[in-house]
């Protein structure tokens, strides 16, 4: 896989650390395949929140949220790390999350992000995939990586982490053809330009700490 198409994944992935390797976003506006919004945020700096979503199609009318994890990424001179929490998956809360989900025009709903702020939970960028964009992705990761992880967003993030922990980083061709509209995010590409050179420039693997742990 060429350079730019593997950015490409780890756009969404990084995210998904989308983490994960942020010129996808780049590369895919470049096709045409998702759009970015206007955004005057800052670069990243050392500590971002991203608040990662699954639902089951966005090209339907009224996609169904079906999980959701912030991805705490930190990177200094001396480590990096990924923190991968968990949002409350209790039947009461995960209910309320679906009434309210939203997504238009690369924003969330504010019945949505109220629901979540209310909670404690804070983010910076959010992506939102859908089963579409995750059944492409893992097809970026080695079979033997992609074939034990669960075909839902904590198996991509679990392969991702994978990926992120070892050293040189390898990729497998992708066809992104198939991922638009299924990816949404607020993200500028310069910022995923960014957050793609921060990764990549330290030699050191990215450690992930789940939380809760199992």
């Amino acid at each position: 896989m060429n350079k730019q198409a593997w950015s490409i994944f780890f756009s969404f992935a990084f995210a998904l650390s989308l983490w994960f390797g942020f010129l996808v976003a780049i590369r895919m506006e470049q096709l045409g395949l998702i759009h970015f919004s206007a955004s005057t945020s800052t670069e990243p700096q050392s500590q971002v929140n991203y608040l990662l979503i699954e639902v089951d199609s966005l090209t339907s009318r009224t996609p169904v949220f079906q999980s959701a994890w912030i991805a705490l990424r930190y990177q200094s001179s001396t480590q990096s790390a990924l923190h991968l929490i968990r949002i409350d998956t209790s039947e009461e809360f995960h209910t309320n999350l679906q009434n309210a989900f939203q997504v238009r025009q690369n924003k969330l709903g504010s019945k949505f992000t109220r629901q979540l702020t209310k909670k404690g939970y804070e983010w910076g960028y959010f992506i939102v995939v859908d089963q579409e964009s995750l059944k492409t992705l893992k097809l970026a990761f080695p079979k033997e990586i992609s074939d034990s992880t669960e075909n839902n967003l904590k198996g991509l993030l679990s392969a991702t982490c994978q990926v992120l922990g070892a050293r040189p980083i390898l990729s497998y061709p992708v066809n992104f053809d198939t991922l638009k509209e299924h990816i949404v995010t607020n993200w500028t590409k310069d910022l995923a330009n960014k957050e793609w050179e921060r990764l990549t420039a330290s030699p050191k693997t990215t450690r992930c700490e789940w939380y809760p742990t199992n």
